[in-house]
């Protein structure tokens, strides 16, 4: 086998080798692309900056350190705004989960009011204590 080219892809890519003997190109990914449940390197490389507070800039000074190849900047943008969205989806079916959850307790516990609706009670606690940071 030859070593032919390579496309890279963030902090991913793709090596085309060649056979020498019978001219077959093979291709070798570096990140693991079979498994559709696993999270790309990208993303999670994305979703880490996120989490640990920095950005497309500190993300390139990092892998600059490392030697790495590093995401593009609207590589890095168009990353972000998919986890944003997988990150929303979430939240959105999560909370819908538990406006279920409490109307079914509502329901339980006979907390209806005279039209029929579930009343689900609120301690206020959260916005108290964002007013008291």
């Amino acid at each position: 086998m030859e070593y032919q080219s390579e496309i890279i892809q963030g902090l991913q890519s793709i090596l085309y080798f060649k056979c020498k003997m019978c001219n077959i190109v093979s291709k070798l990914y570096t990140a693991n692309i079979s498994n559709i449940q696993s999270i790309s390197v990208n993303k999670s490389v994305v979703n880490a900056c996120q989490a640990i507070g920095i950005g497309h800039t500190q993300l390139n000074e990092f892998t600059a350190f490392l030697e790495l190849p590093s995401l593009s900047c609207s590589s890095y943008v168009k990353t972000q705004a998919s986890i944003a969205e997988i990150v929303h989806d979430t939240a959105w079916e999560e909370m819908k989960k538990a406006g279920e959850e409490e109307k079914r307790i509502a329901l339980d516990c006979g907390d209806i009011d005279v039209d029929g609706i579930p009343m689900i009670t609120s301690s206020c606690g959260w916005t108290k204590v964002q007013t008291e940071l």
